[in-house]
């Protein structure tokens, strides 16, 4: 009996812990992007601002943004992000992911740019239904990328669209 109650124990335990870990990065609540009703769960520590309609990393000037492409394909919307194109933004495309959820997919874009003097990041999540083409879109100063990366991209595969 001690066995077999110190096993379920263990399993619980194991359990919690990996419930733990998965979220450690994101807030319990839903934050909503007020221009679209796109929602995502954020980040630990980004917060709503009187800014811009979205959140904000104060301490890293951190920022997560959201619009709606109306009447375009994210397909064709896609095909159109190519290394040139984002050349011509002045932005450096560094890699792409390809996202499947179970209910949504998309690109995750990885890019990197200047701004006076300063090495950005950005991660741009496009995605959306076969009408719209809905952008999460996060800027990072390059120098806390290590602490950033991970957490923003858990946040944005938490994306729910308006319903």
């Amino acid at each position: 009996m001690n066995k077999l109650l110190c096993l379920v124990i263990l399993i619980l335990t194991a359990a919690y812990v990996h419930a733990q870990n998965s979220n450690q990065y994101l807030k319990s609540e839903r934050f909503t992007f007020p221009d679209n009703g796109t929602s995502i769960q954020a980040p630990q520590h980004f917060d709503t601002t009187y800014l811009f309609n979205g959140l904000l990393h104060k301490a890293t000037s951190s920022s997560i943004t959201s619009f709606i492409a109306k009447d375009r394909n994210p397909i064709a919307f896609n095909l159109s992000l190519t290394k040139e194109y984002f050349s011509t933004q002045n932005l450096i495309l560094i890699k792409t992911e390809k996202i499947v959820t179970p209910t949504w997919e998309g690109v995750l874009y990885y890019l990197t740019f200047v701004v006076s003097d300063i090495k950005m990041q950005r991660m741009m999540l496009v995605t959306g239904t076969y009408n719209d083409t809905d952008i999460i879109m996060a800027n990072f100063p390059d120098m806390f990328s290590s602490q950033l990366v991970v957490p923003i991209r858990e946040s944005m595969f938490t994306l729910l669209f308006k319903k």
